[in-house]
């Protein structure tokens, strides 16, 4: 009894077989062709990525370097002029050391009131270069963050194409 049933399957293979196994076996091929040209598609696209993300780190790490190098130099010329202003201080200071040691009232007052000046005067400056570097230091950190923010970015971006190409792979084979 099993013979007979089993020569209906054959034959029911048969007649699908004649029936749509040609479609199929142009689906597959199909469905192959597609897959193959998203993998490459998808490779290309990754490349690019690390391409353009190796550019932008390059680019941000010269602009990086170059506000570096922008803050030292800002920096060494605020001293400068710090030292110059500070001889230009001590000059002045004595010269009215100078008169104030010949008694004269009214140049101690004057003395004492140059003095004040000229210290709040310096007390400023040191303020101004304090802000400005904070300011450049400030910069600097600002960019780095970016770059750090612009690399996540584009890693997570990478990441899910990859997911994107394992699923489609995985939903193929099944």
């Amino acid at each position: 009894m099993s013979e007979p049933s089993n020569r209906g399957v054959g034959h029911v293979d048969q007649i699908r077989e004649i029936i749509v196994g040609d479609q199929m076996r142009q689906l597959d091929a199909r469905l192959e062709d597609l897959e193959g040209r998203f993998s490459d598609r998808l490779d290309s696209m990754r490349k690019q990525l690390e391409r353009e993300h190796r550019t932008t780190i390059k680019a941000l790490t010269k602009q990086v370097e170059k506000l570096q190098a922008s803050l030292k130099e800002e920096r060494a010329t605020r001293l400068e002029a710090t030292k110059a202003a500070t001889k230009e201080l001590d000059r002045t200071i004595k010269q009215i050391e100078s008169l104030q040691s010949k008694g004269d009232a009214s140049y101690r007052s004057a003395l004492e009131e140059l003095q004040k000046r000229l210290r709040g005067e310096i007390d400023e400056l040191g303020a101004r270069v304090e802000k400005q570097g904070s300011a450049l230091t400030e910069a600097v950190r600002d960019r780095t963050g970016s770059l750090d923010r612009a690399k996540l970015d584009r890693t997570s971006l990478a990441d899910l194409l990859a997911s994107m190409s394992d699923q489609l792979r995985t939903n193929g084979n099944s």
